[in-house]
C-alpha cells in the first residue's frame, strides 16, 4: 500500500480536499541551505492529518512556516515499495512544553494533492 492509496478523500474545503491518513511514513523534502533532503518520521495525530517532530533545530524551524506547501517524498517502512511525491501543507507548528517531547516542536501536516 502506498501513501496515495492510504490517503482517502474525506472532506471538501475551500476548493481543495482533505485526505485521510491510515499509515505512517517517512518523508523527505529539500530545504534551502542544506546539501541533503531533510528527512523525518511522520506520526498520525488524527484521521485527516499527521505530524513530525523537530528537535529544536532553529535552522529547520526558521524555514518551515504555517501554510507553506511542500512537495514531500513519502516512503513506507517497507523500502521494497515505491516512494511517491505528495503536495503537503504545514497546518501548525507547536512547541511541546511538557512530557517526553518537551522542548521539541510538532509540525502538523495535511496532504493536499497526490502527484502521479
Amino acid at each position: 500500500m502506498n501513501a496515495s492509496s492510504t490517503a482517502k478523500q474525506v472532506v471538501e474545503r475551500g476548493g481543495g480536499s482533505l485526505r485521510q491518513v491510515e499509515e505512517g511514513f517517512t518523508v523527505a523534502f529539500p530545504m534551502d541551505g542544506y546539501d541533503r533532503h531533510c528527512q523525518f518520521r511522520v506520526w498520525h495525530k488524527a484521521p485527516t492529518y499527521m505530524c513530525f517532530v523537530v528537535k529544536g533545530d532553529r535552522h529547520i524551524l526558521d524555514r518551515l512556516k504555517v501554510g507553506y506547501s511542500l512537495n514531500m517524498k513519502y516512503y513506507e517502512t517497507d523500502l521494497s515499495r515505491p516512494s511517491e511525491f505528495l503536495e503537503t501543507r504545514i497546518r501548525k507548528i507547536k512547541k511541546n512544553i511538557r512530557g517526553p517531547l518537551m522542548g521539541q516542536y510538532l509540525v502538523d501536516l495535511e496532504i493536499q494533492r497526490v502527484h502521479n
